[in-house]
């Protein structure tokens, strides 16, 4: 039976990764200024995005998903993004002085 709850998310976040949980996906884009509504927020705020051919969820594109893809491509320029394949995984990180889970990229083992 398919998980409706992560049917309805419409992008990737830690949740999608827990406990151990490892996602291989293949870039298919980039998208830049998306407009996209936060928790409780009233207006919209573009976002960079990446979608992959493999999960209906895009990713907005944090500082360190970006220096991820550089370091998976060799690449400051997100044209070359597109076909990378990459691992996303579970991490932990602080934000306001408190560890919290985060969703990070790395290059697939081979």
């Amino acid at each position: 039976m398919a998980d409706m709850g992560a049917r309805m998310e419409k992008f990737l976040s830690a949740r999608s990764v827990e406990d151990g949980t490892e996602l291989r996906l293949t870039v298919k884009d980039v998208l830049f200024d998306v407009p996209i509504k936060g928790n409780g927020d009233k207006q919209e705020i573009p976002k960079d995005v990446m979608t992959f051919q493999e999960d209906h969820r895009g990713l907005v594109i944090k500082p360190c998903h970006s220096f991820a893809m550089q370091e998976i491509t060799g690449s400051r320029d997100s044209d070359d993004w597109i076909g990378a394949e990459v691992e996303a995984f579970e991490a932990e990180t602080t934000f306001g002085g408190r560890p919290v889970k985060a969703l990070r990229l790395r290059k697939p083992a081979a």
